[in-house]
């Protein structure tokens, strides 16, 4: 209302969505309710602009801090009062169930979240608390919870994923080359350990999950995963920095909006916040991308 440029969101990934959806709703019906008394009874009414937003590093996947330079939150925090970044960078956003968000996924993540929420509920010791409750929580569940699980096949979704609007196909065998794909094929049927799409190529503590996340402007990645969990854990460091490439075994595309049908209700996340359970799903680009404060230097050409 007052006119606030630049809103700060201090937390994880999940902390910023909930920001940015709260406030993105209040702007929209508040402007909706703006034009309905022009409409109705001809009053001029000034429309809220959207805010950039800033974000602070002070959660434990933190995706979001990579993609913007995002390190020390005090440090951050001093420069915006003294007004030093002045960039922005805009992010799509990825519309599903009614919210907006970075990346989302079912399979081995969201089962490994859930697994990971469980472990930090019934720690209690102070101690034990302040170690679990990171990314060393995260290693811990993998190995002792969720990885005997997915051995086990119990990580595993059955799928059918219908493509609803332009997209194309990341082909390893000719070096990433991008394959137009016409709307309305079925992209994918069958049986995956991870399903999950991402407008920003980080999942948290520099997981470079959506590698071709930023590949094309309003487009999100798209991937569908069926390697198995211990070639997977072999592999960490090339899955870990985006580089991994398997035809058979990695599916990537680049979407902008596909529907994602589980033959049962499986876990579900979005923005590192596990939300359920989930059968059907629609994925789409946002109508507006997120505007960022850039905390990262300018790039010196030359």
């Amino acid at each position: 209302q007052k006119g606030y440029g630049t809103i700060v969101s201090g937390g994880g990934d999940g902390t910023l969505c909930q920001t940015v959806n709260m406030i993105h709703r209040y702007i929209k019906e508040s402007n909706q309710w703006r034009i309905q008394r022009y409409e109705r009874f001809d009053e001029k009414q000034t429309l809220i602009g959207t805010p950039r937003f800033a974000f602070l590093r002070l959660g434990t996947g933190n995706g979001i801090g990579s993609v913007i330079g995002a390190k020390n939150a005090l440090r951050d925090l001093k420069s915006l009062v003294d007004y030093l970044p002045g960039r922005t960078h805009e992010i799509p956003l990825v519309s599903v169930d009614g919210d907006e968000c970075f990346f989302a996924g079912s399979g081995f993540d969201s089962l490994m979240l859930n697994d990971y929420n469980k472990l930090k509920n019934k720690t209690k010791n102070p101690l034990l608390k302040t170690i679990l409750h990171s990314v060393v929580g995260y290693l811990v569940t993998l190995f002792t919870r969720t990885l005997p699980q997915a051995l086990m096949g119990k990580a595993k979704v059955k799928v059918r994923i219908i493509n609803r609007g332009k997209a194309f196909y990341v082909d390893p065998r000719r070096g990433d080359a991008v394959l137009a794909v016409e709307p309305g094929t079925t992209i994918y049927e069958g049986e995956a350990m991870f399903v999950g799409v991402g407008s920003s190529p980080f999942y948290g503590a520099g997981f470079k999950i959506f590698p071709f996340a930023n590949m094309m402007p309003n487009m999100m990645h798209l991937r569908i995963g069926r390697i198995n969990p211990l070639v997977g854990i072999f592999n960490l460091m090339k899955l870990w920095r985006g580089h991994y490439r398997n035809p058979s075994k990695i599916l990537d595309y680049l979407v902008e909006d596909v529907r994602i049908e589980l033959v049962e209700p499986f876990p579900f996340q979005h923005s590192g916040e596990a939300l359920g359970l989930r059968q059907n799903l629609e994925f789409k680009i946002a109508e507006n991308n997120l505007k960022l404060v850039d905390f990262l230097p300018p790039r010196i050409m030359g």
